[in-house]
């Protein structure tokens, strides 16, 4: 019993560098990259903490740019462990990060996210950013509130003619 045990461990435990292995063929060309990507942008690393649920990282950018998808000045995402193709980010450099989205937001070794110095092409082939936390259309506000006003406007009319009918109805 016990040598089955301890020979079910240690294959279990001979066999994890093998599940470990990173396994990208090569780097994405810029297009397949970002036409993949749920979300592009350059920031800076603001945290890295580990992710306890589903292991590797769990990191909070600061967003400088985006150039797919309009998000927030504060972007977290999930890393794997670099023997799985997760990135070794550092707080003091910046990052031109391509994100996918399974059940969360992440990005890995194999997704073109590179050093900002070294993304020079890539930034140029992006072209024109958008400035994060910033609402694409100004409009949107406008009609939201205009239509508050007008169903506040419906109400109060309800609530006055219910009254007068109900009162000339009386008499």
């Amino acid at each position: 019993m016990f040598k089955s045990i301890f020979l079910l461990l240690a294959f279990t435990f001979a066999s994890l560098p093998l599940l470990a292995d990173c396994k990208c063929d090569s780097l994405p060309t810029i297009q397949s990259a970002f036409n993949s990507a749920n979300v592009v942008f350059l920031g800076a690393p603001a945290s890295i903490i580990p992710n306890w649920i589903s292991g590797g990282m769990k990191v909070t950018f600061k967003v400088e740019e985006s150039w797919k998808r309009n998000i927030e000045k504060y972007f977290t995402l999930n890393v794997p462990e670099p023997a799985n193709c997760g990135i070794a980010f550092d707080t003091d450099k910046k990052y031109l990060v391509f994100v996918s989205k399974n059940h969360a937001y992440f990005t890995d070794s194999c997704s073109r996210t590179q050093l900002l110095e070294n993304a020079k092409a890539d930034l140029s082939f992006l072209g024109k950013s958008i400035q994060p936390g910033v609402d694409s259309s100004p409009k949107t506000a406008m009609y939201l509130m205009g239509g508050l006003v007008l169903a506040g406007m419906a109400f109060v009319a309800f609530v006055v003619l219910r009254k007068k009918i109900f009162s000339a109805r009386g008499k």
